[in-house]
């Protein structure tokens, strides 16, 4: 009993992910783990619906409150100044010419007293100011002055700036930290500027107004201009966050005319509403933590469901493994009680037994290797024995067109037509070298390049773009003259009228591959031709037709060194082109 044990502990050992106690552990586990895996999600998924629902509800009720209180607060802005625009002191203040600004210390008594009761009334003030243009005075609830001596006027300087006369500003300390809220206001006489009025509140008072609605749903506050400009945001709403929920603003905009919008964005929940008129926007993030916060107890509970779940199939496989392995040791018991490997463990014994079955196994590869080599090659061989009949038919065609009109001179263009078809037939044909260098195949590409431009009477633009470092790689024989070949006869007649016939044909090192692109200008082709072409690649069958075209190339290259290889194609508004990769090897 005790040398079994120890037999299976050795090749549990030995074996780790691939010995039997893994394998039936993670069959077990599979029975165990997917009920309970849909059993507890649909139970997490009800919960977490609750809770969410439960925090949008939340969330929503607390951006109610704030939003009442904030609208509160700007509607009775807006009323204090209506009052006071339409007040007869303080208008009298405003227009008052500059030579009798000091006449009357009464009026300015009244004036003081009337701000005095503003102040009163409406503790979120905390100061007033109301300016004339006419004589440049400003006359505070503080310290009045001219406007040239007045300590505070950033407002006046926003509005010489910008020409705004109705704006909320937000004033930062030395310290660049929020310090209060600016509203302004313009005091017209028709379409004549006369004043302003200006109504300051405090950060402090901004904050605690806002902080009582914050609840556990909801972070922070920001609220933004009109031209979406954050002038204030919540004391928990750092300045690190500011700028990453910044993106956030075009996309709260999108749908302008809705009062209140809830956007999900980057996994954070905000809700956006516009006030006074739309001329303030107040956007509420929610609390990221606060699901996860209400669910740790419950996943808590999953964690230790899942950890049973995965023990008692170890322990059962454990149980299971043993027997087998007791068994297995018992075999070898057997087959060494005649003296045969009466030397060897049991251990040593199953691994003489497993690398003689392994090396018998090598041999029969490396026989089946070098079968499918010579397979491989057979097949390449016949697939660039098949030259497009079309070609030598309108090559032989044309020659016969032009040895008739030029047949007194024996130096014309058919005798050179004649000459590059026989050196290109001669090519096809030579079965001793069908992985030539790059440096030969365009050679041969250059000689079926002359027949077109006998051809096509020098009617086209090429260029060459190849990078030294790849003439002297190993590529497939013969596999440029078809893309070329095709080039011509289909782009040609996708390119505009007018425009002249490009090819382009390059080539360069990517890594450990050799690339050659083959590119012409024109009008591209449909994408459902596209589409088509590209399956045809994807298909692994050698078509069975009479010409070698861009299947037939890229299944070569593919017999020859893999699937990571082979031709691709690409097609756009003016271009087409095809890409052969091949492994760099010279």
């Amino acid at each position: 009993m005790h040398k079994s044990y120890e037999f299976a502990r050795n090749l549990i050992k030995k074996y780790k992910w691939n010995s039997i106690l893994v394998k039936y552990w993670k069959k077990l586990l599979f029975v165990f783990l997917i009920p309970f895996i849909i059993i507890n999600s649909i139970v997490y998924m009800m919960y977490h619906h609750v809770l969410q629902s439960e925090f949008y509800s939340s969330f929503q009720n607390s951006c109610s409150k704030t939003i009442y209180t904030l609208d509160t607060v700007f509607s009775e802005a807006n009323t204090l100044f209506s009052q006071l625009a339409t007040n007869t002191k303080a208008l009298s203040f405003i227009t008052k010419p500059a030579q009798t600004l000091h006449q009357s210390g009464t009026e300015a008594n009244d004036l003081r007293e009337l701000l005095h009761f503003f102040l009163i009334s409406r503790d979120y003030i905390d100061s007033v100011y109301i300016y004339g243009l006419s004589h440049g005075y400003v006359f505070s609830t503080g310290n009045s002055n001219y406007l040239n001596k007045f300590t505070d006027k950033a407002w006046y300087d926003y509005y010489e700036k910008t020409g705004e006369t109705n704006f909320i500003l937000p004033i930062r300390d030395e310290n660049n930290k929020f310090d209060r809220i600016v509203l302004c206001y313009g005091v017209y006489a028709g379409a004549a500027l006369n004043g302003m009025i200006v109504f300051t509140i405090p950060a402090k008072y901004v904050n605690e107004m806002i902080s009582t609605d914050l609840s556990y749903s909801l972070d922070s506050l920001y609220i933004l201009d009109q031209e979406r400009n954050i002038i204030y945001a919540s004391n928990n709403a750092s300045e690190a966050r500011i700028d990453t929920s910044h993106t956030i603003w075009p996309a709260l905009s999108q749908e302008p005319g809705q009062d209140t919008q809830l956007l999900n964005h980057h996994g954070d929940t905000f809700i956006r509403t516009d006030i006074l008129n739309d001329r303030l926007t107040l956007v509420f993030r929610a609390n990221p933590d606060y699901i996860s916060q209400r669910t740790g107890a419950i996943n808590a509970v999953f964690l230790l469901c899942l950890i049973t779940a995965i023990l008692i199939p170890i322990l059962m496989a454990l149980y299971f493994s043993l027997q087998f392995y007791r068994s297995i040791h018992n075999i070898v018991v057997s087959l060494s009680a005649d003296g045969t490997e009466s030397n060897l463990d049991e251990i040593e014994f199953i691994i003489h037994n497993i690398m003689r079955i392994t090396n018998t196994s090598k041999h029969f590869e490396n026989e089946l290797v070098q079968k499918i080599q010579q397979l491989k090659k057979a097949q390449s061989i016949a697939l660039q024995l098949q030259f497009n009949p079309h070609f030598l038919f309108n090559t032989l065609n044309m020659v016969n067109v032009m040895v008739a009109g030029y047949a007194k001179n024996s130096n014309n263009d058919a005798s050179r037509t004649i000459v590059l078809l026989s050196d290109l037939l001669y090519a096809s044909m030579e079965t001793n070298d069908y992985v030539p260098t790059l440096e030969e195949e365009l050679a041969y590409a250059k000689k079926y390049i002359e027949i077109l431009k006998i051809q096509y009477d020098n009617s086209f633009q090429l260029k060459w773009d190849i990078e030294a470092d790849t003439l002297n790689c190993k590529v497939l024989k013969l596999m440029l003259q078809p893309i070329i070949e095709n080039a011509f006869q289909h782009g040609m007649k996708l390119l505009p009228p007018g425009e002249t016939f490009q090819i382009n044909i390059a080539s360069r090192i990517d890594s450990d591959s050799l690339l050659v692109c083959i590119q012409n200008n024109g009008n591209g082709i449909p994408e459902e031709k596209l589409s088509a072409l590209r399956n045809m690649l994807e298909n692994d069958d050698i078509l069975q037709s009479k010409h070698i075209g861009l299947n037939n190339i890229h299944q070569r290259i593919k017999l020859l060194y893999g699937n990571p290889y082979g031709c691709s194609i690409d097609s756009g508004r003016d271009y087409f082109s095809v890409t052969i990769r091949l492994p760099v090897n010279r």
